[in-house]
């Protein structure tokens, strides 16, 4: 889009730590998260893993998280298009 992420991020109303995750601020923890969807979507498998790891989460719950995420978003999607 040609917009620096810190120039959208001013003028949404979003807590600084939301706001620092999304600028990947390596201080704040939940830009771990952010990492590991990242990771996810890069098929790679060995970071996130270790992600989960650190943020304790067991490989076989994430997976049903990721799918039930999925299965929200198709969700959300559908009752957008209906809505227009």
């Amino acid at each position: 889009m040609g917009i620096q992420m810190e120039e959208i991020l001013n003028d949404m109303p979003l807590k600084a730590n939301v706001k620092n995750a999304l600028l990947r601020d390596a201080d704040e923890p939940l830009t771990r998260y952010l990492w590991l969807l990242d990771a996810i979507c890069r098929n790679e498998w060995d970071v996130a893993q270790s992600l989960l790891r650190d943020v304790g989460v067991p490989l076989s719950k994430a997976a049903k998280m990721y799918m039930q995420a999925g299965r929200d978003v198709a969700e959300l999607m559908t009752s957008i298009s209906k809505a227009h």
